[in-house]
């Protein structure tokens, strides 16, 4: 199992995505955290079940896990993954992952 790591990025991803979820209810927003961390968790354990960036027509060397509406980029070093983005789906995320 490798650590997770994020990027500061991918920190301020995910505190935005919390913050917009919380205005409805906070509840539910520390109830979809848990949910994504969960996710994320998958990674540590199965560091290549994320599809490859190439697929998707990204320069950028890493892989992609769907999670809901969100798309959690992400890089598997050699004792860590290293979290990259986390975006929603709708985004321009070839033009952001640069």
């Amino acid at each position: 199992m490798l650590n997770i790591e994020y990027s500061n990025k991918s920190e301020i991803d995910l505190e935005d995505i919390l913050d917009f979820i919380a205005e409805d209810s906070v509840l539910i927003a520390l109830s979809y955290l848990e949910k994504m961390q969960k996710s994320i968790e998958l990674i540590s354990e199965n560091p290549n079940i994320g599809l490859p960036c190439k697929n998707k027509h990204i320069k950028l060397e890493c892989r992609i896990l769907i999670f809901e509406a969100y798309l959690i980029f992400y890089k598997v070093l050699k004792e860590s993954i290293l979290i990259i983005r986390i975006l929603h789906s709708s985004v321009n995320y070839k033009k952001i992952l640069v």
